[in-house]
């Protein structure tokens, strides 16, 4: 059976070099967007979820998602299914 976006998505992420708090943001932001809609989701919605602070989530993460989230962990399991 072929895996899930969400499946290939967590291959990824299990194979990045990242660290935890930027791993549990990225998992978070994707569990969020894709139940609430990007427009629904915020990033303090994301960092409570991640169990980090907005703070954390700046640190790893200069913009919203647009350019800062889907940019760094999206590129190339985003691109893949989309």
């Amino acid at each position: 059976m072929d895996k899930t976006i969400f499946e290939s998505f967590e291959d990824y992420l299990e194979k990045a070099d990242y660290p935890q708090g930027k791993k549990k943001i990225m998992r978070s932001a994707v569990d969020l967007i894709s139940t609430k809609g990007y427009n629904g989701t915020s990033t303090l919605n994301i960092a409570k979820h991640a169990g980090l602070s907005q703070a954390t989530l700046f640190k790893y993460f200069k913009t919203k998602f647009v350019n800062g989230y889907f940019a760094s962990c999206g590129s190339r399991t985003i691109r893949k299914f989309f």
